[in-house]
């Protein structure tokens, strides 16, 4: 019993050293690329490791050259409304909004 407590210290002290991770949910579009789908008009994975900070979410990105179109002008290829629902928001709620349509390069999700 003893023994397990002396490791409990050092353990704990150590997993303050362990960088801070960004949880899924602070991923934009689910970690889809929103350069490369406004270029191809379909999802496409961003790499975990291709990543910029914007609005406090976590932007991924397919490629260097797109992320460095997105962080040039962020708001050509944001989702209008954050992402979320008209709908829900005129109810005076914040909901993912789900894409019917990619007609518009920016338009609002219904």
């Amino acid at each position: 019993m003893i023994r397990r407590r002396r490791f409990a210290i050092p353990l704990a002290a150590a997993s303050c050293l362990l960088p801070v991770t960004a949880s899924a949910q602070d991923w934009a579009l689910n970690g889809m690329d929103p350069v490369a789908y406004r270029a191809k008009g379909e999802a496409v994975p961003g790499q975990g490791n291709i990543v910029t900070l914007w609005h406090g979410m976590a932007w991924h990105f397919s490629s260097e050259e797109n992320r460095a179109s997105f962080e040039a002008d962020p708001r050509a290829y944001a989702p209008a409304l954050d992402g979320n629902c008209v709908i829900a928001m005129a109810e005076g709620r914040a909901e993912p909004g789900i894409r019917v349509s990619s007609s518009s390069s920016n338009s609002a999700p219904i």
